[in-house]
């Protein structure tokens, strides 16, 4: 069905919908009776549980995987911009935030290349405070007033807890 408003961009919507749905829907089956009785009679609590995880993780990483890249188009909108201080304070915070819930994914220090937490400061000297790629709470690179580069890159620990 073409949306008038929205054209081709109503079609893509509605087609990553769809995907999305037909994701949704390997997710719950993993997780309803039929997609236990799916193992068998027989089948041990362990393999079924085993499975039914294995399933659920698979179905969580493919979803994922497809934001990740709507996600970092987001963010490359965002670079070079200064919002404020209070609004730069709390979109670190939730970039930070969406990463973390998202699983192992960071930003790439443009510095170094490396696994990076965005954290914003407050700073005497300068107005709207500053921008760094932390990647411990003795290790910083950048102190920009605008955001710089927020490519997501995948990451095999966590790079902080701060």
């Amino acid at each position: 069905m073409q949306n008038t408003r929205l054209g081709d961009k109503g079609n893509a919507i509605e087609s990553k919908s769809e995907e999305l749905s037909s994701d949704m829907d390997r997710l719950i089956l993993a997780l309803t009776p039929k997609g236990f009785q799916s193992f068998g009679e027989g089948a041990s609590h362990g393999r079924i549980v085993g499975a039914t995880a294995l399933a659920v993780d698979n179905a969580m990483n493919h979803l994922i995987a497809r934001l990740i890249p709507e996600l970092q188009q987001h963010l490359n909108s965002l670079v070079g911009n200064n919002f404020g201080p209070i609004i730069n304070a709390d979109l670190a915070k939730a970039i930070t935030r969406l990463l973390r819930r998202l699983g192992p994914w960071a930003l790439e220090c443009p510095h170094c290349k490396g696994p990076a937490v965005l954290r914003f400061s407050h700073s005497s000297e300068r107005t709207n405070g500053i921008f760094r790629y932390e990647h411990s709470p003795s290790k910083r690179h950048g102190a920009s007033t605008v955001l710089g580069p927020l490519r997501i890159i995948p990451i095999q620990s966590d790079v902080t807890n701060a």
